[in-house]
């Protein structure tokens, strides 16, 4: 996990969203196989309500201390400042799209990735954070598009 620099919710919503040409159910259909080709696991899947939830395990060996306080607004403890890294467990990533109709055969997907991981030293509690880095995102509605050009072009 590398961090990166904040990002306002604007920001964050621009990265995470993309409007595509295609009904809910035609483009629900393109992220379960891109999330499957993308080894994730699919955890749930509502076509009325156009979510989708899916996880994959993430080889994030450790994390550095102000990865996991960075959320917290009180100063870390003298120890835990002293450590420069921990070590992680059960490190993996959930991805969500929520797909809305915006028009006649027109969508809005915004999709969230979230990285969790258990910590294995005693006294931390799970980390989470939301990834700001656009190169995931840029590649899922990458293979999003190539999914809806190969399944309208392969019938």
């Amino acid at each position: 996990i590398e961090r990166q620099p904040e990002k306002s919710p604007v920001e964050l919503q621009a990265i995470q969203s993309r409007e595509f040409d295609a009904n809910k159910e035609e483009l629900i259909s393109v992220f379960i196989g891109v999330f499957q080709d993308l080894g994730y696991t699919l955890n749930q899947t509502s076509v009325s309500a156009g979510l989708i939830t899916a996880t994959t395990p993430v080889q994030v060996k450790q994390l550095t201390v102000n990865d996991v306080f960075a959320h917290l607004p009180v100063p870390i403890l003298e120890v835990q400042k002293q450590m420069s890294v921990v070590q992680t467990l059960n490190t993996y990533r959930t991805i969500s799209v929520l797909i809305s109709p915006i028009g006649d055969n027109r969508t809005r997907a915004r999709v969230s990735l979230v990285v969790n991981a258990a910590i294995s030293d005693p006294g931390f509690l799970p980390y989470q954070g939301v990834e700001t880095d656009t190169t995931q995102y840029q590649l899922i509605f990458q293979k999003v598009q190539q999914g809806l050009f190969l399944k309208r072009n392969l019938k």
